[in-house]
């Protein structure tokens, strides 16, 4: 078996993910992959709840964060949704675990393979605290120009400081007594406002 061969850019931590392979007609993927660009996550939107029996005890407590990754090398048809919850309070997301994104069908349609689709999504982690969003993905162009290697593959991960606008609303139970009768002390609800962001590529890999 003919060894990979490396293309001429720097090389990090290789990613294991299986990628979705482009068809040859496609001619913009190859080269913006290799021509540098960002991750889009579109529409990204933080919430959490946490349920209250006394001022300082939660009973329960819920936080979530969702996106769509746009990667501009692959096309609108490889978009992904990317959603994570966590239970842990008080900021619940710590960049200490992966996630992983799911595709979604364009409007357009979408030429992805389901087997394909199950198992090169991408994956991303986040620390609340920081507003740090890290994300890395592994792809697939068959549009290469040398018939020997037409198919190049690529491993690239990368990050952003995501800037949140949050607003916190906290609703006192006016029948609570001190733990005795009803239960419930309050509930605390954080929204953070949907945007948009440029995720940047810090690092790339490729091989054909």
């Amino acid at each position: 078996m003919t060894p990979p061969i490396l293309l001429p850019i720097l090389l990090f931590t290789s990613l294991t993910l299986t990628s979705p392979l482009l068809p040859r007609g496609d001619s913009s993927c190859s080269h913006s992959s290799l021509s540098g660009f960002n991750w889009t996550a579109k529409s990204l939107h933080f919430h959490s709840l946490t349920t209250l029996t006394s001022p300082t005890t939660f009973s329960s407590a819920s936080g979530s964060l969702s996106f769509n990754l746009s990667n501009p090398a692959l096309g609108p048809s490889f978009d992904q949704l990317c959603t994570a919850t966590s239970p842990t309070p008080d900021q619940f997301f710590y960049l200490d675990q992966w996630f992983t994104c799911l595709y979604t069908p364009s409007p357009s349609g979408s030429n992805l393979d389901p087997l394909v689709a199950t198992t090169s999504a991408a994956s991303f982690r986040f620390d609340k605290p920081s507003g740090r969003l890290e994300v890395r993905q592994s792809w697939e162009c068959g549009d290469g120009d040398d018939p020997q290697y037409p198919t190049a593959q690529f491993s690239a991960s990368g990050g952003v400081n995501v800037s949140l606008d949050c607003r916190m609303d906290f609703w006192q139970n006016p029948n609570w007594a001190g733990g005795s009768g009803d239960l419930l002390y309050g509930n605390e609800t954080v929204e953070c406002g949907v945007v948009d962001v440029q995720v940047a590529v810090e690092s790339i890999e490729a091989s054909a």
